[in-house]
């Protein structure tokens, strides 16, 4: 049986919690998260990243209940710039990225000892084959963060149809094949604070109030696109978020570093500046959510 070894390390930050249960939902920063591969064959290897989409993880007082994890498989790169191995490595021969754009992972089972180690079973869905693995992990909370370490776990890619120049599919490679184990790290780290308030205390640049009921999880940091566009607070009507940065005369760098946090397509905070009017405090607000970015 081929399969590949995954080493993950995740980071989230608090969402949001309802004042009804003891249970959190953090997000990860998947804007300054990474994730790095690393492929074999009898001649040497190839590494590279690809992009988290988007990963929640939910804690029970300080256990870990639940989470999930999607990515985004369009964004696979190699490290060396190689235009046609990444172009190989999307292709039908392996991951078919125009076909199955993301691949995810969804917690279902959780089980503690005494040392705070955790024993994690999901669902683990790649090419829309979905296979059940587990895997051995550290879980350690702060005031404002859980931190997921987790052993090496290994994951059998036939089982998911990846089949190129695979022993599994194919009998008379010699040595011209590549190996079933490839290497995962993850990082995520922490940039915002989300809690659910009773009112709202304090206003600056980074911090915002929306409707939660607004809202759709888990949210999408980004940077911005043409054609992008929003409602800013304050203002009347929609306003192309080109047409905004050059109102605020904005720099080419300062719009090349400027994130933008997005429920589904629609744009919540051009964060650090201005949130947009659909998502603000209304008269039928009876969820408000703080988001700070920290």
């Amino acid at each position: 049986m081929k399969k590949f070894g995954i080493l993950i390390s995740i980071a989230f930050v608090v969402l949001s919690f309802s004042a009804v249960s003891a249970q959190e939902k953090y997000e990860a920063d998947v804007a300054n998260s990474t994730i790095t591969w690393k492929g074999y064959k009898p001649t040497g290897s190839h590494n590279g990243t690809i992009d988290l989409q988007s990963g929640t993880l939910e804690m029970d007082g300080q256990d870990l209940a639940g989470g999930s994890f999607v990515v985004a498989m369009s964004s696979l790169k190699d490290a060396d710039g190689s235009g046609r191995l990444e172009g190989h490595l999307k292709s039908k021969d392996f991951f078919e990225v125009e076909t199955f754009t993301t691949s995810t992972f969804v917690i279902t089972e959780v089980v503690s000892d005494e040392d705070e180690n955790v024993k994690i079973t999901g669902e683990m869905t790649i090419k829309d084959i979905t296979k059940q693995i587990s895997f051995e992990a550290e879980v350690s909370e702060t005031d404002s963060s859980v931190t997921l370490m987790s052993s090496v776990f290994q994951i059998n890619r036939a089982d998911f149809n990846v089949t190129f120049k695979s022993k599994t599919f194919f009998n008379n490679l010699k040595d011209k094949f590549i190996n079933d184990k490839f290497d995962l790290q993850v990082n995520f780290p922490l940039k915002f604070e989300f809690c659910n308030v009773n009112d709202i205390s304090e206003t600056d640049s980074n911090t915002i109030f929306v409707d939660e009921n607004k809202i759709e999880f888990p949210l999408v940091l980004r940077k911005w696109e043409d054609g992008d566009f929003f409602y800013p607070f304050g203002m009347e009507g929609k306003k192309k978020l080109s047409k905004y940065f050059k109102d605020e005369k904005m720099s080419l760098i300062d719009k090349s570093n400027t994130w933008l946090l997005c429920s589904e397509n629609q744009i919540v905070w051009v964060v650090g500046k201005r949130q947009d009017n659909r998502f603000i405090r209304t008269e039928k607000t009876t969820l408000l959510l703080q988001i700070k970015f920290t």
